[in-house]
Order: structure tokens, then sequence, then C-alpha cells
């Protein structure tokens, strides 16, 4: 059986102790899809649906970027 915490849990975003971030989240009552410093002076999510309930989160980790360059030719024929 599926359920929603393995559709959520894509990891897309880590915190800086590798856990994943879970999103969409609640906190004070609003919902977030992403990290956010709400509250706090730093990038944070939480690691389950609610920090409301559970309280529990971590420190967003950066973000890293690698760039794939690609290239290619084209051949025109008239």
């Amino acid at each position: 059986m599926i359920t929603n915490d393995f559709l959520c849990s894509d990891c897309s975003r880590k915190t800086e102790n590798g856990d994943c971030c879970y999103f969409p989240f609640v906190f004070g009552g609003e919902t977030y899809h992403g990290c956010t410093q709400a509250g706090w002076h730093r990038e944070w999510c939480s690691l389950t649906a609610s920090y409301d309930d559970d309280g529990q989160w971590g420190n967003c980790a950066g973000i890293t970027f690698s760039i794939a360059r690609i290239s290619f030719s084209v051949k025109f024929i008239c």
C-alpha cells in the first residue's frame, strides 16, 4: 500500500543533517511548500507533515546545481 508519506517524501530538499524535508508541511497553521525562514533566521523545513503536531525540523542544506554541457550540430538540407 502506498501512503501519503511515501508520495510526499521525494527528498527534493534535505537538511544539513541529510534528513529529507517533508513538503507540504504546516507551521503556525500555514502550509509551506518549500523551505522557509518563518520563525527562524535560516531556511528550515519540517521533517513531517505538521511541525505544529510533531516539532521535528532541520536547517535546509544549500542547493547544488549541476549543469551538463551538451553540444550538437545541425545540418540544414535545402
